[in-house]
Order: structure tokens, then C-alpha cells, then sequence
């Protein structure tokens, strides 16, 4: 609101006079009277009508301040350009005339509304010929601006409608060609396809959203028994699916319709299937939904393992009369398959080991090592015993250790590469080493202890030896003299039988020179590095 104090020098004062403040209210034309710092001091009705705003709430605030630029342009260039020409209007005493704005409006309810000015500033002056306000006049042109854009986009569009239309006709001789060119390819696309289903080594199933079969491959007929055109647009759950899986699939088909995740989808599943003659078998099955024509299909590729799960129980029945824990692994470490002797030595049952990583079996403190070694292996798989020259240990599951020989295999299965672990318990066979280990020491200290005795036995055989054959020598060397003066003094004065008896004699003792020698000989033994032998 304007007070008489500071307009009592104006030239036009008697313009805020009552009679003149409510004619200026009421003019048509939207109208602001600012003060040199831009503050506003009068505002026409038609101004507040096109602002949306209220005399008692803009009056006395600055034009800015009420008017502010749309936060939500960031091109808005409204402030900026109309306070230049409202320091234009106050440098230069003149008045200015702005090109069209876009400068929003602030609804009451904090929002912005698109609008469109013609402004125009003018000075007035007081008596000494300054500029004391500013009268702002607008028109609002939003909706010619409009009205000319939608013209200006009507005669764009109009010319970009008559190029296009020229493209067009040429687009749609190229198109045309594209078109029958793309069909031919697809019926021989669709031909290859189907060729490719066909001939297909596994059974291909195909279902709707309904469960019902909409194709279904040869392999398919000769796996189940059915025709293709026995089963098309029927339940797979009528056909294929054992009564106690039924329910199953069918809440899996709500879960996937309700979720878009099924339990069984992209991954392989073993599980028995129907026959024709209602005959159970083993298949491999893996499922993938394909969204075609705004509509799902789900493919089943099924594979009858009724051969191989009848080699996996013999091989099963191996595993379990091996006398050794037997432990099979995959390339990811995880144990997929065990027998009874393991249960048995870690003390695991078998559903608490399938699944695990085979380190549930090993000491914390070899768990690193044994993440290395195991990637090696599977590098270059080959038949080898672990750890050779090293004790090994395994873990149970209450946390005991115990010794352990380790041998592992390659398997190469249709799942991959695949080790087989061999893990025998040595504890007792280290605990009779051990014993072993003991005897034969003591049995070493025994022998030493009886060597020692048996020398010293021994040497005083050797001085007895050497004692009596030197003793015996002494009374024989006599007696070997005084037959052989017999013989000389007597010799023919006997007779023959005398002669013969004294030869006799002679032999005898010189037989027993011999003996006694070789007994002297024997008992230098442990003196002499030579072993005499007489003839």
C-alpha cells in the first residue's frame, strides 16, 4: 500500500487519491505501480485476476519475491530479463518495451503454471524531474503463444507429412520386398526349426499356459507311447505326470503366473514320468518358459536315464561294499556322493554331507592348502595317491582327527568331470606300526645286550681253546716221540700185528696233532684277519 508521505512529491499525486487509487484498482489493464527498489506499491485487480494472487499478500514485497522463476524450468529466464529492463527504465529515465516472456505463474497451491507476457516498463517522475516508481503494464498472450506454436507445429507437421509421404511410398516398396524376402526366410527358418525338433535326440515337449500339449517331437512318441495327435490339447498332468506329482505341477504353474519364478524352471531335475501303458521310468527333465505372442509356452527336454540310474545303483552298491570310505566330488568342491563306510568313519548321515564342500571333512588348519591342491587336480586329472610321504588327517563330525591314506580317481560323467576319494582309516594301522616301531627297538637293544654277552662268551672260548690245544700239544708231541723211538728200537723184533698196531698208533696221534692245530687255528680267529683250513 502506498502512504501519502511517500508519494507527496509525485507529480501524479492526486493519482493516489481515493477517487484515483479505486479507478487505478479497477482498470482493465494489468497493472503494478513499483518503487525504485522494486518493491510493489499498487496492484489493479485484472493483475491480481491473471497472478492468482491477493492485493493484502503481494503489496509491499518485492516483485521478485513474488513473483520468482519456475524452479522447475531450468531455461526460465523471466527474473533475469525483467529486472533488466526495470534498471533500464531507472538508468535511463525511458521507457522500455520487453519481447514476449515466458514467465510462470505460482499457483496457490505452490505449483507453476505455463504463461506468456507482453511487458512494458515506463518511469514516473516527481518534480525535480526523477524517476520516483515504475509502472509496469503485461498482457497476458498465453494463449495466442499457444494457439501460434500449435500453428507453427501444424505447418511443421503438415510439411513433414508430405516429405514423409514421399518416403513412404518409397518405404513401402523397399518394405514390401523386405516383407517377402523376411517370409521366405522365415518358412525356411520355420522348415529348419522344425526339422531340428524333429530330429532331435532328446523328447521336446511343448505346453500352454494351461498345461495343455501343443507340440510334441517323434522322440517324444517313442519315449511315452503317445501320438502327437493323441495328445495335442491335452493335460500334461493327464498324460505324462504320476498322480502324486500332479498337484505339484499345477500350483507350479500358479506360483510362476502369480511370481514369474518357478523351482523347477532352467535346470535339470530327475524324476519318474508315465507311459502309455502307465509304466514308471527315470527321466532327466529341464524346463525353459518362452514368451511368444504375448502368451507363455513352456519347452520340456526329456532324456529316459533309466539305464543310467540302474548303473548308478550298482554303482552305488560298490561304493557301499568298499572297505574304504568312498567320497565323489564335483568341480566345485561339493560332495555328491558317498557310501555307508563313510557314514561310518566321520560319523556324518549321508543328507548331512550331500551338498557339503568335501573340506567338511578335513582339519581347519589344511583347508587353504586343500582348496589349492583340489583346483590342480581337476586341471590335470589322473589316478594318484594324496599326500605321498605325508601324514594326512581327516575330521569327523564331533571334531575328532585321525590318520588317513587318500587315493583319488577321475570320473568323467555326463554332469563333468567328477573325483573319486578313497579314505582309509590308518589309526590302527599307525597304532601297530607304532608297536612294531617299539619291539623292534627293543628287540635292537636285546640283541646288542646278547652280542655284547656272546663276545664276551666268545673270547673266553677263545683264551680256553687257546689254553687246551696249546696244553694237549705239550703231552702229545711226547708220546709222538717216544712211539717213533719205539718203532726204530722194536721194529722187526715183534710181530706183524705189533708192527700194524704201532703204525696205527703213530696215525692216531699225529691225526691228533691235526685236530688239536685246527683247534688252536679256530680260537686266533677274533685275533686274526685269516681263517687257516687244513687238509
Amino acid at each position: 500500500m502506498m502512504t501519502k508521505g511517500r508519494l507527496k512529491n509525485v507529480s501524479m499525486s492526486q493519482l493516489y487519491e481515493p477517487d484515483f487509487k479505486l479507478v487505478f484498482e479497477s482498470v482493465p489493464g494489468l497493472y503494478l505501480i513499483l518503487s525504485p527498489d522494486f518493491t510493489i506499491v499498487a496492484v489493479s485487480d485484472a493483475y491480481l485476476d491473471a497472478t492468482m494472487t491477493k492485493r493484502d499478500k503481494i503489496l509491499g514485497r518485492n516483485i521478485f519475491h513474488v513473483f520468482p522463476d519456475n524452479p522447475d524450468d531450468p531455461a526460465a529466464t523471466g527474473v533475469h530479463n525483467l529486472r533488466a529492463s526495470l534498471n533500464h527504465v531507472l538508468e535511463n529515465a525511458l521507457p522500455h518495451a520487453m519481447a514476449v516472456q515466458k514467465y510462470d505463474i505460482r499457483r496457490p497451491d505452490g505449483s507453476f503454471e505455463e504463461r506468456f507476457w507482453s511487458p512494458v516498463n515506463k518511469p514516473i517522475f516527481n518534480g525535480k524531474k526523477e524517476v520516483s516508481y515504475i509502472l509496469h503494464r503485461v498482457e497476458d498472450v498465453t494463449e495466442f503463444m499457444w494457439l501460434k506454436n500449435e500453428e507453427l507445429k501444424q505447418t511443421k507437421i503438415s510439411e513433414n507429412l508430405k516429405d514423409r509421404v514421399e518416403e513412404m511410398d518409397v518405404e513401402i516398396f523397399k518394405r514390401a520386398q523386405e516383407i517377402q524376402e523376411i517370409n521366405r526366410r522365415l518358412s525356411e527358418s520355420e522348415q529348419q526349426i522344425q526339422t531340428i525338433f524333429d530330429s532331435a535326440p532328446d523328447a521336446i515337449v511343448t505346453i500352454d499356459q494351461e498345461g495343455k500339449i501343443r507340440k510334441w517331437n517323434p522322440m517324444a512318441e517313442t519315449l511315452f507311447g503317445w501320438k502327437l495327435q493323441e495328445v495335442t490339447g491335452k493335460l500334461l498332468s493327464d498324460t505324462i505326470i504320476p498322480h502324486r506329482y500332479r498337484e505339484a505341477h499345477k500350483k507350479g504353474l500358479e506360483t510362476f503366473f502369480k511370481t514369474g519364478e518357478g523351482p523347477v524352471l532352467n535346470k535339470t531335475i530327475e524324476i519318474h514320468a508315465l507311459k502309455k501303458n502307465n509304466i514308471e521310468f527315470d527321466i532327466a527333465l529341464r524346463i525353459s518358459p518362452a514368451f511368444v505372442n504375448n502368451k507363455y509356452l513352456f519347452i520340456g527336454f526329456i532324456r529316459d536315464i533309466t539305464d543310467r540310474k540302474k548303473a548308478e545303483e550298482k554303482f552305488k552298491a560298490l561304493l557301499d561294499s568298499a572297505p574304504d570310505a568312498m567320497v565323489v566330488v564335483n568341480s566345485k568342491g561339493e560332495i555328491v556322493l558317498i557310501n555307508i563306510q563313510t557314514e561310518k568313519i566321520f560319523g556324518y548321515n549321508r543328507d548331512e554331507l550331500l551338498g557339503q564342500k568335501v573340506e567338511v571333512l578335513i582339519p581347519d588348519r589344511y583347508t587353504d592348502k586343500h582348496l589349492h591342491h583340489r583346483e590342480g587336480f581337476f586341471t590335470s586329472a589322473r589316478m594318484r595317491n594324496m599326500g605321498a610321504g605325508l601324514q594326512l588327517f581327516g575330521k569327523k563330525k564331533d571334531g575328532t582327527e585321525f590318520p588317513v591314506e587318500i587315493s583319488l580317481s577321475p570320473l568323467a560323467t555326463e554332469e563333468g568331470l567328477l573325483v573319486s576319494a578313497a579314505i582309509r582309516d590308518i589309526a590302527e594301522k599307525k597304532q601297530m606300526e607304532d608297536q612294531i616301531r617299539e619291539a623292534n627297538i627293543n628287540l635292537e637293544k636285546k640283541v646288542l645286550m646278547r652280542t655284547a654277552e656272546l663276545e664276551s662268551k666268545n673270547k673266553e672260548l677263545e683264551q680256553f681253546a687257546y689254553v687246551a690245544s696249546h696244553d694237549l700239544r705239550e703231552p702229545l708231541t711226547t708220546t709222538s716221540g717216544f712211539i717213533e723211538l719205539f718203532r726204530k728200537k722194536y721194529t722187526g723184533n715183534l710181530d706183524q700185528d705189533a708192527d700194524k698196531m704201532l703204525d696205527y698208533i703213530l696215525l692216531a696221534n699225529e691225526r691228533m696233532k691235526v685236530l688239536i692245530q685246527d683247534l688252536l687255528d679256530y680260537s686266533r680267529i677274533g685275533r686274526k684277519t685269516e681263517l687257516l683250513i687244513r687238509f
